[in-house]
């Protein structure tokens, strides 16, 4: 089952760098003032993404999630945009990703 995810253009807008390609993923390599390094990736075959983060080159988390059903973004805060994403038919995972002014990753979860 496919995905909804933004264009090209508005991931570039939104992360200010180009993606890397592999087949069907897509990676986007950010680091901000802090020395927070943010690997996001998406893979369109498999409807999954992977958020990697980093401080000063250490790794501190890596989340894999599947069941991906749509990516946004939401710009109802101008100065902080939001990478939003929602899995399975419910919203009981979702993923809220900022990268400016500093990266700021939330996933978030329930279980029925």
């Amino acid at each position: 089952m496919s995905f909804e995810w933004p264009s090209e253009l508005e991931f570039l807008e939104f992360f200010l760098v180009e993606p890397e390609k592999q087949d069907t993923l897509y990676f986007y390599n950010v680091t901000d003032s802090r020395k927070v390094n943010l690997v996001f990736s998406f893979d369109v075959m498999n409807n999954s993404i992977q958020t990697v983060l980093r401080i000063k080159g250490t790794e501190v988390s890596s989340v894999i999630m599947e069941g991906l059903r749509r990516i946004w973004i939401d710009n109802t805060n101008k100065d902080k945009p939001y990478l939003r994403a929602k899995f399975l038919d419910k919203d009981v995972i979702k993923l809220n990703l900022s990268v400016k002014p500093q990266i700021q990753v939330d996933w978030s979860g329930l279980i029925n």
